[in-house]
């Protein structure tokens, strides 16, 4: 059998009411938003509900991030996120600090 194995690390930054998390047991509400979400219990949450949609998630995203080694990937990651909402125009360089966010 063969398998796909995908790896990856980092974070993303999106506003709550657009993040979906779906519940992982019967007896509470299959689907709600990330207000809803930060407001329970954080024990309760994280036995009970799982994000939706890793993918549509960083999508939305108004910023994404990368671990220390990776600053300058982090960096032309955001400065291409920015270029693509139109915050920078397509023939801006980006900025030579890999720390500066959207």
């Amino acid at each position: 059998m063969k398998y796909i194995v995908v790896e990856f690390a980092g974070w993303a930054k999106a506003e709550p009411k657009n993040v979906k998390f779906v519940a992982l047991k019967d007896g509470i509400p299959d689907c709600i938003d990330g207000e809803t979400w930060m407001a329970l219990d954080e024990d309760f949450r994280d036995e009970n509900y799982i994000l939706e949609d890793v993918i549509a998630m960083q999508s939305d995203a108004y910023e994404l991030g990368i671990p220390t080694k990776r600053k300058k990937l982090t960096h032309l990651i955001n400065w291409r996120l920015r270029r693509k909402l139109g915050i920078v125009s397509a023939n801006q360089a980006p900025s030579s600090h890999p720390a500066e966010s959207i």
